[in-house]
């Protein structure tokens, strides 16, 4: 009959070759780490707004003539790589929550604001200024 000790030692050694196996085989797959991150909040918002019919508010389309910003850039970074502001949003607001987007790239700090509702995300306003 084996005591506490000698089975948490096989359960431990047993769990890391588990554990070492799995990155082994699946350490190389970058779905499995999308999937974790777009499980975070921060993610879960961010997908959430892309996967949906996304409209642009008039006064957000002008500053995307203004400030020389494309779809591309929007999706490929504000809305790939873009850190919500849970603190300055409303998630909860009826009928659609109300996210503050922060972006930041070559010393320009962009930040968007947008209405995530059941059917659509609509951007309301974007505005460009140096980080200091």
């Amino acid at each position: 009959m084996m005591d506490f000790w000698q089975r948490f030692k096989f359960f431990f050694l047993g769990s890391l070759m588990g554990i070492f196996f799995v990155i082994l085989v699946f350490g190389k797959r970058m779905s499995c780490k999308q999937a974790v991150i777009e499980y975070l909040p921060n993610g879960r918002v961010l997908a959430e707004i892309r996967y949906k019919d996304l409209q642009v508010s008039p006064e957000a389309r002008i500053s995307f003539d203004t400030l020389a910003i494309d779809s591309s850039f929007l999706y490929d970074n504000i809305l790939m790589k873009g850190d919500v502001d849970f603190a300055n949003s409303e998630p909860r607001r009826q009928p659609c929550g109300k996210y503050l987007i922060h972006f930041t790239k070559n010393s320009l700090d962009y930040e968007m604001y947008v209405t995530k509702c059941r059917e659509i995300s609509r951007i309301d306003s974007l505005s460009q200024s140096l980080v200091r």
